[in-house]
């Protein structure tokens, strides 16, 4: 898993240099823990929106900003933003446990 996120970070950080960023990374790695997750979906949004994407810093805008690029111009939206963001709580949960 940790090479396909490193790939996808790779190839989203070429289209745009505003995605090259640790809360990108992190976002990303939240999207990886989402059973339907598609890397190529995420990065398909990203070429096709490459012009629109600003520099942003704060780890939520990095949420919307993933589900927009995921959903972009397909039929069947996906809740990416709530799936990734309850993925990664449920996984804080089971560490804690620990």
């Amino acid at each position: 898993m940790a090479t396909a996120i490193a790939e996808c970070y790779k190839r989203l950080a070429f289209i745009n240099p505003a995605l090259k960023k640790l809360n990108a990374l992190k976002v990303l790695y939240a999207c990886f823990q989402v059973p339907y997750f598609d890397p190529d979906r995420l990065v398909s949004g990203a070429e096709k929106k490459a012009g629109e994407i600003t520099s942003i810093t704060k780890i939520d805008l990095f949420f919307t900003l993933f589900e927009d690029l995921y959903n972009f111009n397909r039929k069947e939206k996906k809740p990416l933003e709530f799936d990734a963001r309850t993925a990664m709580h449920n996984k804080r949960l089971i560490k804690s446990k620990k």
